[in-house]
């Protein structure tokens, strides 16, 4: 029996809010439909393995999907309706505004929610990412909070929202025997 892999691309497309997610990482690629599989493949690993920077750049060349990636970031915590702030609650008394917890109340519904404020994320032994909690300090027992309001992100974030992935560099591409194989030689003098 032969394998339909016609059908089985249109019911797997049922699925999907749009056609673009088959493409899944492969939309953070600029020039996407002129790479190779080969390096497309290398690019999606070299994605699950890139650093959070604390002071990245938006991207010279983007593909547009950049934020739409960023907005399902775990570093993200929006609010899905509008809360009143109930409480406050310091984790260490000699730094009440280091790690805490607000206490929100849904202001439809009634019902309590908290959310923790934490200034780092460990996400192994020796890496981890700084989180932007500016807009989550504004807020004090009483404050309302309005829907889609976005409390925390990692600094991954530019202060407009723009998810930044890396810095930008002026680069020559020279053949040479010390950068073949792929290698790069980085150098700060312009």
């Amino acid at each position: 029996m032969a394998y339909d892999f016609i059908s089985q691309v249109q019911e797997t497309s049922k699925n999907l809010d749009s056609l673009e997610q088959m493409l899944g990482k492969g939309l953070n690629i600029p020039y996407n439909a002129t790479n190779s599989g080969s390096r497309k493949i290398m690019n999606g690993t070299h994605q699950s393995h890139t650093l959070v920077l604390d002071q990245g750049e938006i991207p010279f060349i983007m593909t547009g999907f950049e934020n739409r990636f960023g907005d399902h970031s775990s570093s993200i915590i929006e609010t899905d309706r509008e809360y009143q702030v109930i409480a406050k609650i310091p984790k260490f008394s000699h730094a009440p505004n280091h790690h805490y917890w607000l206490i929100l109340k849904d202001t439809r519904s009634n019902m309590l929610h908290a959310v923790e404020r934490i200034s780092y994320k460990y996400v192994t032994e020796v890496y981890g990412y700084l989180h932007n909690n500016s807009t989550m300090d504004t807020y004090m027992p009483g404050s309302i909070i309005p829907n889609n309001e976005v409390l925390r992100r990692s600094t991954g974030f530019d202060q407009y929202g723009n998810k930044t992935n890396g810095r930008n560099l002026n680069v020559g591409y020279m053949a040479n025997d010390k950068n073949m194989e792929d290698s790069v030689l980085i150098s700060d003098i312009c």
